[in-house]
């Protein structure tokens, strides 16, 4: 007599179900690395203390050192050189022409004369840089102050129209390396889904993209920066394929391991066929030459193979037609009697021994 716990597929359901979770990856409570905490916030600060010194710092009291500037006369050049000392560097000029050819060179920054008694007359390039001019502006007033000589300014060579504050450069220059910066960022997160030569052309075709776009933008179509199309877009192109790869490789050595991105990669693969519904299994292994079975090559084989696996886990018999190693049994051999198995939760009555048959000559035994 046989007494069973539940119905049948009450047994099957809940067989699948302790499969399902022998098989599950275990995600145990695991805490994050010291490298994990410490480096955004590290990077973060480090960031910041560099922005504010390098654009805070620097601007809080700056002081002129050997700024060139050329002079004109005879006694003029050591008059200007002893009294202002290392904050100008004199070049010593025989005309206002040669000093104003200088000056459109940019090979100095001023140019100061004397255009009569106890008259002196400055002239800057305004492209140079307020900073710039306007410290050589304020040494210049500072000495004919104590000279005791008026002196007049002339800009000849002034900024761009539309660049009044002289500070398109710095701008497009800061937008190219932070466009740059954040390419790199971003392909730094497709080494799961994309080789390395690919994301290398990635890198310099978007950059050469960046360069051209900025070039665009701030030459035809703003205005604002008088230079040749076609070296501005080359100069700028670098400086974003510059900043990127610097990006990309620090990213690369100070990032996660390699070994960290892989399960990475292959946790978000197994969440994803765990929603659509199918079983993660193991990867195939590659066979000579790079090549993967055939099994696991077809999607159909593939998918045969996960059923077959999946009933050998769930404690089908060898005998079942769907599994493997399957072996017709030919009708004149005797049935194996099925396995009892622990997890079936049968109680079997054992019959005892069969009562024997008395046979036509047999007697009664005395």
């Amino acid at each position: 007599m046989t007494i069973s716990t539940g119905s049948a597929a009450e047994r099957e359901w809940t067989r699948a179900a302790a499969v399902e979770q022998a098989l599950r990856p275990r995600r145990g409570a695991r805490r994050p690395p010291v490298k994990a905490w410490l480096q955004p916030a590290l990077i973060s600060l480090v960031v910041v203390a560099a922005f504010i010194a390098c654009y805070v710092g620097l601007q809080r009291d700056p002081q002129p050192h050997r700024v060139p500037v050329a002079v004109t006369g005879p006694s003029l050049p050591g008059e200007i050189q002893q009294a202002l000392g290392d904050a100008v560097e004199v070049h010593p000029a025989a005309d206002a022409a040669t000093a104003r050819h200088a000056l459109e060179r940019h090979d100095v920054v001023a140019v100061l004369g004397t255009a009569a008694p106890g008259h002196l007359r400055l002239e800057i390039a305004g492209a140079a840089g307020m900073s710039t001019t306007s410290a050589v502006r304020t040494l210049v007033d500072a000495y004919a102050r104590g000279a005791g000589a008026h002196a007049t300014t002339a800009d000849v060579v002034p900024l761009a129209e539309h660049d009044a504050r002289g500070l398109v450069g710095f701008y497009v220059a800061f937008g190219v390396s932070l466009a740059g910066f954040v390419l790199g960022s971003n392909v730094l997160g497709l080494a799961g889904v994309m080789r390395l030569r690919h994301r290398f052309f990635l890198l310099i075709g978007a950059s050469a993209a960046i360069g051209a776009v900025g070039a665009l933008v701030v030459g035809p179509v703003l205005g604002a920066a008088p230079a040749p199309l076609v070296p501005l877009v080359f100069v700028l192109a670098l400086l974003a394929v510059a900043t990127a790869f610097t990006t990309k490789l620090l990213g690369a050595v100070l990032g996660p391991d390699r070994a960290t991105g892989h399960h990475a990669v292959a946790a978000d693969r197994r969440q994803r066929h765990e929603r659509r519904g199918h079983r993660s299994r193991p990867a195939a292994r590659r066979g000579p030459g790079g090549l993967r079975p055939a099994a696991a090559r077809s999607g159909r084989e593939g998918h045969r193979r996960s059923q077959l696996l999946q009933r050998l886990a769930l404690g089908r018999p060898r005998d079942h037609p769907g599994c493997v190693g399957h072996r017709r049994r030919d009708p004149a051999e005797p049935a194996s009697p099925p396995d009892a198995t622990p997890s079936s939760r049968r109680l079997t009555d054992a019959p005892g021994p069969a009562p024997a048959v008395a046979g036509p000559g047999a007697g009664p035994s005395g």
